[in-house]
């Protein structure tokens, strides 16, 4: 009988071991793919930027000439600097994630 109890106590603690094997890799594999998901984000992030940047020089240009408005400028101009906090927001996430799976693989 006491036999028996610590099999069944082996068993228990194998099959624990093995949930947690299981439990562990699967973290391991989510936190790798939003560190992937964020690196593509960034790529398009950088993207917008360099669309924005292009918009804002020409708007100047526009305004010189008087053909654009300023709230037009200021409306590229806001929506600059929304897309670089996005792209700070988004650094900070993916660093987050390292973090986690630093923490993870210890």
């Amino acid at each position: 009988m006491q036999y028996r109890k610590l099999s069944l106590e082996e068993e228990t603690r194998e099959n624990y071991q093995a949930f947690f094997n299981v439990q562990y890799r699967q973290q391991i594999a989510q936190i790798n793919q939003q560190i992937s998901e964020s690196d593509k984000l960034l790529n398009q992030i950088e993207d917008q930027i360099k669309y924005s940047e292009t918009l804002i020089k020409v708007d100047t240009q526009l305004l010189q000439t008087g053909d654009l408005r300023i709230a037009d400028l200021i409306l590229a101009v806001n929506n600059y600097l929304t897309i670089k906090n996005l792209k700070t927001t988004t650094t900070v996430n993916k660093l987050q994630l390292i973090n986690q799976l630093n923490y993870w693989n210890r």
